[in-house]
Order: structure tokens, then C-alpha cells, then sequence
């Protein structure tokens, strides 16, 4: 359980960078954001790995954080994408133990 996982886009040069931590997650965890672009209008979206999708948050700033509540989540492994109006996107998974 004390497993770490990297959630940062690989590579990183499409100009949209996204983490969550911590990650393994136990109740909660934050979302930080960074973007080059002019338009700051993106969304976050965790599924689970039925391809249901579980939480969208719109983002409405170039960067930021936001918290993310995992504690009513079964634990287990979940993917998230990010992706803003331009069509640039990054990918990761996200962890949840209790």
C-alpha cells in the first residue's frame, strides 16, 4: 500500500501538465493543472476501469489546484483525462486505498 505512482504526463511538451497527489490516495487528493494557452477552459475526468465516468470538473483557470474527494470511492485503480478546448490533452491513473 505504500506503492507510489507517477501521474505525470509523459512527455510533458504538449503544454498541458496535470498531477494528482497524493497518489496513492486516501480521501482525498489534489489536482494541480498547468497550461500554455490563452483559452483556460478544460475538464478533468476519472472513470473507472469499467469505463464508467465517475467525476467531471470543469477547469476554468490556466493553472490551479483543486481537491478531489476519494474517500466515497471503493478502492482500486482509476484513469483520468484532462483535455482543454484546443484538443491537448494528458492522461494518468489514480490510486485509491482505504
Amino acid at each position: 500500500c505504500g506503492e507510489t505512482v507517477e501521474t505525470t504526463p509523459e512527455p510533458s511538451n504538449n503544454g498541458l501538465s496535470v498531477t494528482c497527489m497524493p497518489n496513492p490516495a486516501n480521501g482525498l487528493t489534489t489536482i494541480a493543472w498547468d497550461r500554455t494557452t490563452s483559452d483556460p477552459k478544460a475538464v478533468f475526468i476519472l472513470w473507472n476501469t469499467h469505463g464508467q465516468v465517475l467525476r467531471q470538473i470543469n477547469l476554468t483557470e490556466t493553472s490551479g489546484n483543486t481537491s478531489l474527494l476519494t474517500a466515497t470511492l471503493p478502492a482500486g485503480v482509476y484513469l483520468w483525462r484532462c483535455v482543454d478546448n484546443g484538443g491537448k490533452s494528458a492522461v494518468g491513473k489514480l490510486v485509491v486505498v482505504h
